[in-house]
């Protein structure tokens, strides 16, 4: 009986990465547009999504599932957001001596 044998610990990592690809790629488009509205750079958007995605990827563990994935998403991009903008205006600070 192939029901008492132990579950493949591989099986409940492949799934989260399964939850995890097919929530990004639902909200991807929403997630890229939300960061051009707060940068107001495509490319600069694009990187942040990708730095975004990264840092989702690393914390899905701490994602509940009963919560909006975009509105936990949007968090974490809003950050990395901030932080883009503030490292950008340092920079016009200095280089505009």
């Amino acid at each position: 009986d192939m029901t008492d044998t132990p579950r493949d610990p591989g099986d409940a990592s492949l799934r989260r990465s399964l939850e995890f690809a097919t929530l990004i790629q639902a909200h991807s488009d929403r997630l890229r547009g939300y960061l051009v509205a707060l940068v107001r750079d495509v490319h600069h958007a694009e990187d942040l999504f990708q730095q975004t995605s990264f840092i989702l990827w690393n914390k899905f563990d701490q994602y509940d599932p009963q919560r909006s994935f975009f509105a936990w998403a949007c968090g974490v991009a809003r950050g990395e957001a901030l932080n883009f903008l503030r490292t950008q205006s340092r920079q016009r600070l200095v280089f505009s001596d």
